[in-house]
């Protein structure tokens, strides 16, 4: 079974890869690496001249350019739904909306102030920041730790004497 599988994958990377060894008539292989590489070259200019054609295509009135503004027109149907358009209507009245496109229709939100975080009190020493004791505790916490070694000590040799 282990050899089946094993000659499956041979005859697979024989099959991929044989196109890239055999050689055409004319001496080139009959695939090539290069085949598989976009051409991103012509991409820019197909993009550059669709983007022309698609701003030749847009109506000017709508949307304005650069700072210009906008004119839309407003009326009321006959089913009573508004209606807008850049266009006036055929019959009747509208009324003539100019849009500045500078003007900013939605505020923004206030800005949180960032919450301050209190100031460590300063005890005139250049000590590391996470300290758990004062200074003054330091040489009980000597004599603790020495007492406990001696603790130690004295049950390590009861036990040796047992």
């Amino acid at each position: 079974m282990r050899l089946m599988i094993k000659f499956c994958v041979f005859i697979l990377v024989l099959g991929l890869g044989a196109p890239f060894i055999l050689k055409k008539p004319d001496g080139t292989p009959l695939m090539d690496a290069r085949q598989f590489i976009p051409d991103v070259k012509s991409w820019s200019t197909s993009i550059s001249g669709w983007w022309h054609q698609l701003k030749r295509q847009a109506p000017s009135s709508v949307g304005g350019g650069d700072g210009e503004e906008t004119t839309v027109y407003r009326w009321k149907a006959p089913d009573g739904s508004w209606q807008f358009s850049d266009k006036p209507p055929v019959q009747g009245q509208s009324e003539k909306i100019i849009v500045d496109p500078n003007a900013n229709l939605i505020q923004g939100l206030p800005e949180a102030p960032e919450p301050q975080e209190p100031e460590p009190e300063d005890s005139g020493l250049n000590l590391p920041v996470p300290m758990t004791i004062s200074p003054d505790q330091v040489k009980k916490l000597k004599e603790d730790a020495e007492n406990i070694q001696k603790l130690m000590d004295d049950r390590a040799e009861q036990l040796n004497n047992l």
